[in-house]
């Protein structure tokens, strides 16, 4: 049990690490010119598969304070100051960690079979993701919608609408699937053999 809550803390420590780390490198932002395409979620969804939705929970957070203050510090992207308010930055973060967490818990009781355990990582790395990419965009949308319309030329709904489909959603959603399975597998191995040792 000792062994179990160790690991759990390391866990935590390391992916609040990796998320602070990656938060203030070019390998965590990536700028498209107006919103920044975000490789950190990928420390939220494996900490939320492995530690539950707590856990997850406590990431997203560490994920959106990461966010606010680099938007403070060094926006990457024309709407990346809209992240320096918490609402924006926080909440839809903290549902990831939460969503992805919970979703998990739920899809590997209810799958079973050789593949379940990577259906359930990816399904619920997939979902949780789109979730918090629909959040994070409707609150961009619902706090800032004129300065939206400005920036995009357009209608702050066609920019959520095509953000979702395109740029973030899309791509977020495929490299948080692609890099869950196989580290959430290969951690899940490790914490069995730790457990047995």
């Amino acid at each position: 049990m000792k062994k179990q809550k160790t690991f759990r803390l390391t866990l935590l420590g390391l992916f609040s690490a990796l998320i602070i780390l990656m938060a203030f490198t070019p390998i965590g932002y990536v700028s498209t010119g107006v919103v920044s395409i975000t490789m950190v979620h990928i420390p939220v969804i494996l900490g939320a598969i492995l530690l539950g939705w707590q856990g997850g929970a406590v990431l997203g957070a560490v994920m959106g304070v990461s966010s606010m203050v680099r938007a403070l510090i060094a926006p990457g992207g024309a709407m990346d100051v809209f992240f320096q308010n918490p609402i924006v930055a926080i909440p839809s973060r903290v549902a990831l960690g939460i969503i992805v967490g919970l979703l998990y818990a739920g899809l590997s009781k209810a799958i079973h079979g050789k593949v379940s355990q990577s259906v359930s990582i990816g399904l619920a790395a997939a979902i949780g993701k789109l979730c918090s990419t629909v959040l994070t965009l409707s609150m961009l949308v619902l706090v800032y919608h004129n300065e939206i319309a400005k920036l995009t030329h357009g209608s702050a709904i066609a920019f959520l609408i095509g953000s979702i489909i395109t740029v973030n959603g899309l791509i977020e959603m495929v490299i948080g699937v692609v890099i869950a399975i196989p580290v959430c597998g290969a951690l899940f191995k490790a914490r069995r053999q730790m457990v047995r040792a």
